[in-house]
């Protein structure tokens, strides 16, 4: 089995949610908006928690307002004992990413922001593409105590971006687990 996918310890869950909650603490405090979208929300919504064998937390923002922040996340993270691994400014690709306690291979983290497109009134970043009806207007869903922007109507998203989302796929692969309409490039080339 790849190292890659396999079940953390609860230790290590514990520390994840920990981290994840602290960062979300950051952003709140610097009032950035950001959602949950991709593994985070799959987990959010099928499992009620972590996915036991996922490798990163990733949370989305939009790129008008992160783009500009990206240096003072990014201090404020390290000021709340995050490694900062990789940072980007640009406007098309602003995204950090972080370790926290434990090295990428167990957590990495990443923020990384989507972009708008009036062309084809979708929003993208780096070969994904999202129809805006799912992220014009967001939706709020309760996870962990708390209240967490996502896409609107997760339910439809999910399927969306992973097909059948409630069976789960233990893979890295995401030719297998992210749909063709999610992965879509040509979108991706003449939105950018």
């Amino acid at each position: 089995m790849n190292p890659k996918i396999r079940d953390r310890s609860e230790k290590e869950l514990n520390t994840r949610k920990k981290e994840f909650l602290l960062v979300c603490d950051i952003l709140d405090n610097l009032n950035i908006s950001f959602f949950l979208q991709t593994g985070i929300l799959l987990g959010a919504i099928r499992d009620n928690d972590l996915i036991k064998w996922d490798w990163d937390i990733e949370i989305s923002v939009f790129s008008k307002e992160f783009s500009p922040l990206v240096d003072l996340v990014a201090n404020n993270l390290e000021k709340n004992g995050f490694k900062i691994l990789k940072k980007n400014k640009k406007i098309d690709d602003s995204k950090i990413d972080f370790i926290g306690e434990y090295p990428k291979e167990v957590t990495g983290y990443t923020i990384f922001s989507w972009n708008y497109s009036e062309i084809n009134n979708s929003y993208w970043r780096r070969g994904l593409s999202v129809p805006s009806k799912f992220l014009k207007n967001l939706s709020t869903i309760k996870f962990f105590g708390r209240n967490f922007k996502c896409p609107n109507n997760p339910e439809e998203y999910l399927e969306f971006a992973y097909g059948n989302w409630k069976i789960p796929l233990r893979t890295s692969n995401k030719e297998l687990y992210m749909t063709k309409n999610f992965r879509n490039k040509i979108k991706y080339l003449i939105s950018n």
